[in-house]
């Protein structure tokens, strides 16, 4: 398997000083290995650490709605600092399967503006969802060299994402509801953000050992729990259990456990999914916990997406089916205006969303692209060295699903959500790259 050219690890021989004259030259500067030995830390940030500088600034501002000018350009920024880095320590090399199908996908999305109904509508969206995040997959595939980038980035990406949740509880507090115009952005997109980085929260806690590390970690816990209720949509609380159940499926896994021991501890979680899962409903409604799970049945049943939006979406789907009416999330009520879309102006279901706009060809080759990403990730859960590598492909594979689960009756998946995934997608195959090279430091990492 292919893997990004890093620099090498902590473990390599050391050479004596008298034959330093004859040892190539050194490697890469990084966070874990700085250029001057003598300044320790410090002079890996001052020689790599500022290229992170941009991508910080991102991943901090992502969250927040209303600043797409700002986005882009540290998204830009960010990107030319990964130019920087690839032209001075050699550029990735991704897995070629991955590349394929990638290809695959964004080829037919980028044909469909030729028989689109919006022709510059859809090579608009084709640029801002498939271009941008193209773009900051390959640049965080780029900058992420070691553990330490990773958890840099990922600390930008969480403490915007608190300050939002902090602006949106603020809100509830005044006695008001989520205000989905505000500059933290819709409850339905804080949701999406929340599952997408549930597991990287489970990640951190594996990996930070320091008690005020965990500590910060159980604050942000609660905080985005409590989120979760005042946001008030129902479908966050099974996806999560969902994930829950995944995550411990695939921990328990390498345990060396009885199998009677791990299908107790796998059912007392699928047990603890399905007690949250009315948590939703019951704030929705306006109703109590019990009334809520003994009426879910019915709640579901009645669910007017299932009988309107997504039979509207099916006969938009019958005009073309196999190519779709172009590439865009609303493009239906432009290509049939006759059909009044009102409801149904998207197919809120990510796969019937793909295949209204590209047809069952598109929808095949979007979910060939999903679903070869998380293979992949499963070969490195499966062949993952320590247990280190086997939690972060876990926690990886755990995100993808999660993402796919929480837009079955919803399709957020558009511009900053989008944006959110390929960049952690990005982060997440760099360092399990970085691992795979250097086995050992990663078997060893602590904080």
């Amino acid at each position: 398997m292919s893997a990004v050219r890093l620099p090498n690890s902590s473990d390599d021989p050391v050479v004596p000083a008298a034959n330093a004259s004859a040892v190539a030259p050194a490697a890469a500067p990084s966070l874990d290995h700085p250029a001057v030995p003598t300044l320790g830390r410090f002079a890996g940030l001052a020689t790599s650490g500022w290229l992170l500088f941009p991508a910080v600034c991102f991943l901090l501002i992502l969250p927040f709605s209303h600043t797409v000018a700002a986005r882009l350009t540290f998204l830009v920024l960010t990107g030319a600092c990964a130019i920087v880095a690839w032209r001075r320590w050699g550029g990735p090399q991704v897995p070629g399967m991955l590349v394929t199908a990638w290809c695959l996908y964004s080829g037919w999305a980028l044909l469909s503006v030729l028989w689109s109904f919006a022709p510059a509508y859809s090579l608009t969206e084709v640029k801002d969802e498939i271009g941008y995040g193209l773009f900051a997959f390959l640049a965080m595939l780029v900058l992420v060299r070691s553990r330490r980038d990773f958890l840099i980035l990922h600390g930008a990406v969480f403490a915007g994402f608190a300050i939002c949740t902090l602006i949106g509880l603020s809100k509830v507090a005044s006695g008001l509801v989520w205000d989905s115009e505000g500059i933290h952005g819709g409850s339905n997109n804080f949701s999406v953000w929340l599952v997408i980085l549930a597991p990287s929260l489970v990640w951190m806690a594996f990996t930070l050992r320091k008690h005020w590390f965990r500590i910060g970690l159980v604050a942000l816990a609660a905080l985005f729990l409590a989120g979760t209720y005042f946001a008030e949509q129902r479908a966050t609380w099974p996806v999560l259990g969902g994930e829950a159940v995944l995550l411990s499926a695939l921990l328990l896994w390498r345990r060396p456990w009885s199998t009677g021991r791990k299908l107790t501890w796998i059912l007392s979680v699928c047990i603890l999914a399905l007690l949250i899962t009315p948590i939703g409903f019951a704030k929705r409604m306006n109703v109590s916990y019990w009334e809520a799970a003994t009426s879910l049945k019915d709640t579901v049943v009645d669910d007017v997406r299932p009988r309107d939006i997504w039979q509207m979406s099916r006969e938009v789907l019958r005009q073309r089916p196999l190519v779709g009416a172009g590439f865009g999330r609303i493009i239906a009520p432009r290509a049939y205006p006759e059909l009044h879309l009102h409801r149904a102006w998207h197919a809120h279901n990510l796969v019937l969303s793909r295949t209204v706009q590209l047809g069952w060809i598109g929808a095949v080759l979007f979910l060939g692209m999903m679903g070869a990403i998380v293979l992949w990730l499963f070969r490195r859960y499966r062949q993952a060295g320590d247990d280190n590598t086997a939690v972060l492909a876990a926690c990886a594979l755990t995100t993808v699903v999660g993402m796919f689960a929480v837009n079955m009756t919803n399709d957020a998946f558009v511009r900053h959500t989008s944006l959110l995934f390929w960049s952690l997608a990005g982060m997440w195959l760099a360092l399990l790259v970085h691992r795979s090279n250097t086995p050992a430091a990663a078997s060893a990492e602590s904080t």
